[in-house]
């Protein structure tokens, strides 16, 4: 076996910081459950494992609410932190002694560990290249905890409306000590496919000096961690861009990107542990305040990736990460995003208002009737006044015919018979035509409904008489779930 800590990737990380973008587990790919290795026959190509350890971390040996307060910026003296890194450096030779005595024991039963690479800070586990036929083996191993298949990922877009989120009222404030909160003397760690940092608007250079200070590209095994995707720029941009062309969240913060995924936007989860220990190591010159992840893999946050997130959390760091596309339904959100103590971020909808509607009795009290609608997916939003308008019932409102008989429905909200739909993805071509007809005729609004089952009686003849309606949802359509 390889000494633990060989190879360029460990001399040549310099910082750790941490911050997300947005991946998720390919088609097909799966964590492996402990103790359940798949099938696997003599000759199975070589499999990447995650092989997790019974023995301590270095945040174990130190403490982790020590390791919490040198984190702390500002908290503790420069002669404390000096005490406490040769104090972590300690730590870190007795996990890797304690590791190396169990990988020794497994190499020695006749399991190869080819190409291993050591955490020691969030979880005690060797990172390393073995035969599928030895899995079994390796499993059952004394001091090993569990074995984890490396999975594979792939990049997802995401787009980002910073005014939305509130961030320029934030930074009209000063933090303690006077200065403009945008994320000064703080450090973001990108992990993802790397940073353009020769953008003007993220510093124009990589290195002391510069706003991209650190970093290293294990997709490629090299010191360099320029994007050739070009996604991690794009998340780089929304957490920290500050320039004549655009405005991140925090403009003043300093990058460190960590690359774990290629040119086409792919990877795998050992990379994304590594590039996550690398980040948040407290040795580095550029700890991480903050590790924004927009990846994920199936999964509850108890896998290896999800596992060293909660550690992360647990140290100090806010670790945030992309909640996923899909849902909103069971397990939609994978990992790391449902780790304990994982900020989880998901899309929302702005500039949509939501419309609602009262009937107004006609008889001298005037009873005011509110109607349970929703907003129809595709429609325009609502006025911010109300608007009183009489309703007119246009049958299906699919046809000229039909508003040839309805009449002059300028100025009216025109009730039509309809499928009532909640999402973009149940709109039908009639909805469209229903929705065109209504908007040449000159109908402010529409309401679509399907008949109650406890009035079937009702006519579109009875409908027609139907009193006026304060709705505001003028210039909207909306959706009733009963109108009778």
């Amino acid at each position: 076996m390889q000494p633990l800590f060989s190879g360029p990737r460990r001399g040549l990380l310099l910082g750790s910081t941490l911050v997300s973008a947005s991946l998720v587990l390919s088609s097909g790919a799966a964590v492996a459950a402990p103790g359940t290795p798949p099938d696997t026959a003599p000759g199975d190509a070589p499999v990447r494992v995650v092989i997790e350890l019974d023995t301590p971390t270095a945040a174990d040996v130190v403490g982790q609410e020590e390791l919490a307060a040198a984190r702390a910026a500002g908290s503790v003296s420069a002669s404390a932190r000096s005490a406490f890194a040769a104090d972590y450096r300690a730590a870190v030779e007795e996990v890797t002694d304690a590791q190396e005595t169990v990988t020794t024991r497994i190499e020695r039963a006749g399991v190869e560990l080819e190409d291993a690479e050591a955490v020691t800070g969030l979880l005690s586990a060797v990172v390393a290249t073995v035969d599928p036929a030895d899995l079994a083996a390796l499993r059952s191993a004394p001091g090993v905890a569990r074995v984890t298949e490396a999975a594979a990922v792939r990049i997802l877009g995401d787009e980002a409306n910073i005014p939305a989120t509130g961030a320029p009222h934030v930074w009209e404030r000063d933090d303690a000590d006077g200065v403009p909160v945008k994320g000064e003397g703080r450090t973001v760690a990108i992990i993802d496919t790397g940073i353009d940092y020769t953008l003007a608007d993220l510093g124009g250079g990589f290195g002391p000096g510069h706003r991209v200070v650190d970093g290293y590209d294990f997709a490629n095994d090299d010191a360099d961690p320029m994007d050739d995707h070009m996604h991690g720029t794009h998340v780089a941009g929304i957490v920290g861009a500050g320039g004549d062309n655009l405005t991140g969240m925090a403009p003043d913060v300093t990058l460190t990107p960590w690359k774990a995924l290629d040119y086409r936007g792919s990877g795998t989860t050992d990379d994304l542990l590594l590039a996550l220990e690398a980040a948040t190591d407290p040795l580095g010159e550029h700890p991480a305040d903050v590790v924004n992840m927009s990846l994920g893999t199936p999964g509850d946050g108890t896998d290896p990736l999800g596992r060293a997130s909660t550690a992360a959390a647990r140290q100090g760091v806010v670790v945030v990460a992309a909640a996923g596309n899909s849902g909103p339904y069971g397990q939609s959100i994978g990992s790391p995003a449902a780790a304990e103590g994982v900020i989880a971020v998901g899309a929302q909808v702005t500039g949509v208002s939501d419309p609602t509607l009262t009937l107004l009795g006609t008889g001298p009290r005037g009873t005011r009737r509110p109607l349970d609608v929703t907003r129809f997916p595709m429609s325009a939003n609502p006025p911010a006044k109300g608007v009183t308008a009489r309703l007119v019932d246009v049958g299906d409102g699919l046809e000229e015919e039909d508003y040839e008989q309805a009449g002059d429905v300028r100025g009216a909200i025109v009730v039509m018979q309809s499928l009532t739909v909640g999402t973009l993805g149940e709109v039908l071509g009639p909805h469209l035509l229903q929705a065109q007809l209504a908007e040449e005729h000159g109908a402010v609004a529409a309401l679509l409904y399907s008949p109650s089952p406890t009035d079937p009686g009702a006519t579109a003849a009875s409908a027609r008489r139907a009193p006026p309606a304060c709705c505001r949802a003028a210039g909207s359509t909306c959706a009733a779930r009963a109108w009778s």
